[in-house]
């Protein structure tokens, strides 16, 4: 259940060939005043954008979608949905801006968890961003796949040791940010497309108070990831170069 009293969310839901792993009902059930869901479209060759532009007309008052052109990976679909989104809604105020995957491994329920999270035990108009973290602890359902779980470790250590990025869970597909810090984390193209998450935490640092790690209830690894974690590798490695030499070096 999501409280009645969030502040006002827009979720951006960046979606590349996800006609067969959408669920859009889930979307429109939702309804909440509150929450908005930006359907994020990558340039997908199915029939994603059909089904997106029907998903959407069931309830415009809480869902809306952008088209790309072409296919500029999940961190440039993401930044191009939200300028695209605020060039047209110049008026509209949301307290936060985050984005969930559309595969809902993060239930939806989950946002209103991480608002609560954060304001129970930190000062919310300090946090600046909310990232979810997929840590297994009693009373959780956090089901992953070992590869990418022990993979998902060992990239922590490289970017804590060469980054100086101290997060359990950077990459995660849910995350929340204050409003008035997006324009500083999406005016520039980022490097990387997949690990984008990476340099908006050293786009922020020094400019932002408290970036927190909410702990997920439940999560679970949905079949048919666009990320091949281990033919990616070679690319995340040269991405991660990049970004030591753009923000470390």
């Amino acid at each position: 259940m999501i409280p009645v009293d969030l502040p006002k969310i827009l979720i951006i839901v960046p979606c590349y060939n996800e006609e067969s792993r959408l669920d859009g009902k889930q979307f429109v059930n939702c309804k909440h005043q509150n929450i908005h869901f930006l359907f994020a479209d990558d340039g997908s060759s199915d029939g994603t954008r059909p089904l997106l532009t029907k998903t959407a007309a069931e309830s415009p008052d809480t869902l809306s979608t952008f088209f790309a052109e072409k296919n500029s990976g999940k961190g440039g679909v993401i930044r191009l949905a939200y300028l695209d989104f605020i060039k047209k809604n110049p008026l509209h105020s949301y307290d936060w801006i985050g984005f969930l995957d559309a595969d809902l491994a993060t239930p939806i329920y989950e946002i209103g968890n991480m608002i609560k999270y954060v304001d129970t035990f930190y000062s919310l108009p300090d946090t600046h961003a909310i990232f979810a973290s997929r840590i297994y602890r009693l009373g959780s359902k956090i089901v992953r796949n070992p590869k990418r779980h022990y993979f998902g470790r060992l990239f922590a250590t490289i970017i804590s040791k060469i980054l100086k990025v101290k997060t359990y869970d950077s990459q995660c597909g849910a995350k929340l940010f204050r409003s008035g810090l997006c324009p500083l984390i999406f005016d520039e193209e980022f490097i990387s497309s997949w690990i984008f998450d990476i340099e908006i935490i050293l786009r922020s640092k020094g400019k932002a108070n408290t970036f927190v790690e909410y702990p997920l209830k439940v999560w679970t690894d949905i079949e048919g990831s666009k990320v091949k974690i281990f033919n990616e590798a070679p690319r995340i490695l040269k991405d991660i170069f990049n970004i030591w030499k753009k923000y470390i070096k």
